[in-house]
């Protein structure tokens, strides 16, 4: 053996294992890292704090009701108003067949004018809500 020839020793873990790019392929570069400023005020400027922003107090009845506005609570009593009128009593039935049908007949009239007195409940607060906000 040669006492004079060079030996190498090959360090391969660190080595990049990726296999190599081919010829006339574009290798991309490493991004030098970018240039951070801080800029800082003049010596002796005066720095103001953001003022805090306050909401206006809510009132215990506000809350209660769920921060509703007016418009909706207007609305909302007409719904429950129209909701408690009873209906009206309901015939008792006999063994005459002529007084039957015409308590039937009334029953009905007086049917037709509870929907319409509850529509017009409900109407009326809708609109009243409306024109309160």
């Amino acid at each position: 053996m040669d006492e004079y020839a060079d030996i190498y020793y090959v360090d391969t873990r660190n080595a990049d294992h990726r296999a190599p790019a081919p010829a006339g392929a574009m290798v991309p570069r490493p991004v030098p890292p970018q240039r951070t400023i801080v800029l800082r005020p003049p010596a002796g400027a005066i720095a103001y704090a953001p003022q805090p922003m306050y909401a206006a107090p809510q009132s215990p009845v506000a809350s209660l009701l769920g921060n509703l506005t007016t418009g909706q609570v207007v609305e909302m009593v007409a719904q429950i108003f129209a909701a408690l009128q009873g209906l009206p009593a309901a015939p008792i039935a006999t063994k005459d067949v002529t007084i039957d049908v015409g308590n039937l007949m009334l029953y009905q009239g007086a049917l037709a004018a509870h929907a319409k007195r509850d529509e017009q409940l409900r109407t009326l607060g809708s609109l009243v809500a409306r024109l309160v906000g």
